[in-house]
């Protein structure tokens, strides 16, 4: 075993010349799929959620109140978070692209580093390598800019601060690791699940001085939060908290489990747990000293509690499951004494190559990104900046045109998200296009058939019958609400184009 503290890549050097070999080809292709598969999304602008993430952020820095001229079931802290991205970046897509590819890459360093140091580096380079993969697979990913992968960084962070108390005592990385919690829980509140890992093996290691350490996780906790309730105040949008957490708390508490989301967790899951078990059982185990016991407490802890988190939120979206990687390397990284090369390329290897695989066939128009949509070309063709216009996800439209939404709604998927919902989202998305008296909306041509097919499938409806019909009584009030206000002008890709009648 090598000397802990130094880079984990510094084993390159030092290992016999096959081994060197097999590491750095297995480390080559790890990063070639990584790579490919965050650029792939290049030819996917704006695609649905990053959309909406994008315009959230255009919102609120162009000077626009968030939850009214804009809304989304997202706290304020992801408004802050896309209001920095839109000032640096506004809509140029690639940097977006090229944001997430790079937090994926600087979290897979810093767990290798931070690894390297509380074990070894063979454990540094296999926990780094595993993220490197599974952190950019993808089906996992499913966008290129997506709020998992912020989540992750920050939790990274956090663990690696964490790690780094739990191994020196001190209180800074108390300190840092709640800090970096504190931004993970800004994305997501399920981003402050590694702050419970890391107390409960500070209370379990350190007596003596545990509180005194926990409350400098606090102390750092609290501060990126209550940054975020400065801004919400100054923003006069603390009022819409209760409403903002009673819509969240709806959509946990009655969105039924579906055994396809469970199937996916057991996708996912055995996935990781290949190369785990590769390493568990083709090298000696890991030995029983204090640093291989310590992290590995911390990484079941950590992966327990992030799967509770992804469980809470009861869909079970595959970039849900994003959040369970960096654990799962910790779990990697103590899963043998000697991490060989060839064991670890046989385990991520396969991972690395289906993601080049996939990326291989969406960059081949690398150069080239997919044009708007040809309903959204209608709508901006025949209007001007300034003017409100309403189709159903229409985030990338709002970001790279003037246009305003025709309703604070981009999307009407929030209908499937409680009980209540399609007839409470219904009622506002009528109120706002009577205030706001958008000149075009686009409907598909054949909604009732594709809401009739939603009612069926879709788990949301189908187990819900009361849901269900909210869902059929929302969309007759919308039908009709268009029907005596607006005129169809044209048919484009399926959508019929409703022009406002002159009053």
């Amino acid at each position: 075993m090598t000397a802990v503290g130094a880079s984990p890549l510094h084993i390159l050097s030092i290992r016999p010349t096959a081994a060197r070999i097999v590491f750095g080809v297995t480390i080559c292709i790890s990063l070639v799929g990584a790579v490919f598969a965050r650029l792939a999304f290049l030819n996917y602008p704006f695609l649905n959620d990053a959309g909406l993430y994008v315009y959230m952020g255009k919102v609120v820095a162009t000077g626009g109140q968030l939850y009214h001229d804009f809304y989304e079931t997202k706290f304020p802290g992801v408004a802050l978070l896309t209001d920095g991205c839109w000032r640096l970046f506004g809509s140029y897509w690639p940097t977006y692209v090229l944001l997430q590819l790079t937090l994926a890459l600087i979290g897979s360093w810093t767990i290798a580093r931070e690894v390297s140091h509380a074990a070894s580096r063979e454990a540094g380079l296999a926990a780094g390598a595993f993220t490197l993969v599974f952190l950019n697979v993808p089906q996992l990913v499913f966008g290129g800019f997506q709020l998992e992968t912020f989540q992750v960084f920050f939790t990274i962070l956090a663990a690696c601060a964490g790690l780094r108390a739990l191994r020196t005592g001190t209180l800074a990385a108390c300190v840092l690791a709640g800090l970096a919690g504190g931004c993970g829980a800004m994305v997501k509140p399920t981003g402050a699940a590694i702050l419970g890992a890391v107390a409960i093996v500070i209370v379990l290691q350190s007596r003596k001085d545990a509180i005194i350490k926990l409350l400098s996780i606090l102390a750092g906790f609290l501060l990126p939060l209550l940054g975020v309730l400065a801004w919400t105040i100054h923003a006069n949008i603390l009022d819409e908290m209760p409403n903002l957490w009673r819509q969240i708390a709806l959509y946990g508490s009655q969105s039924p489990f579906a055994l396809l989301g469970f199937q996916k967790l057991a996708t996912v899951g055995g996935a990781m747990a290949i190369p785990i078990l590769i390493a568990r059982y083709a090298t000696r185990p890991a030995q029983r000293d204090s640093s291989t016991i310590s992290i590995g407490l911390f990484a079941w802890l950590w992966l327990g509690l992030e799967l509770v988190g992804v469980i809470v939120q009861a869909r079970m979206y595959m970039y849900h499951f994003l959040v369970l990687v960096p654990p799962a390397a910790l779990v990697y990284a103590t899963a043998s004494r000697h991490h060989r090369p060839w064991p670890i390329a046989i385990g991520l290897l396969p991972f690395a190559f289906m993601s080049i695989a996939w990326s291989g066939t969406h960059l081949r128009n690398f150069t080239e990104t997919s044009p708007r949509s040809a309903v959204q070309d209608y709508l901006v063709s025949h209007t001007k900046p300034g003017d409100a216009v309403w189709m159903d996800q229409m985030g990338r439209m709002l970001v790279e045109t003037d246009r305003r939404p025709g309703a604070r709604y981009a999307h009407l998927f929030y209908f499937a998200n409680y009980d209540a919902a399609p007839l409470d989202y219904a009622n506002q998305f009528l109120s706002d296009l009577e205030s706001r008296r958008p000149q075009y909306i686009a409907i598909y041509k054949e909604i009732d058939a594709s809401n009739q097919t939603a009612a069926e499938v879709v788990p949301n409806y189908a187990r819900r019958p009361v849901r269900k019909a909210n869902f059929f009584q929302a969309w007759a009030q919308i039908k009709s609400y268009i029907a005596t206000r607006y005129t169809p002008e044209a048919e484009v890709d399926g959508q019929v184009i409703y022009r406002r009648n002159a009053i």
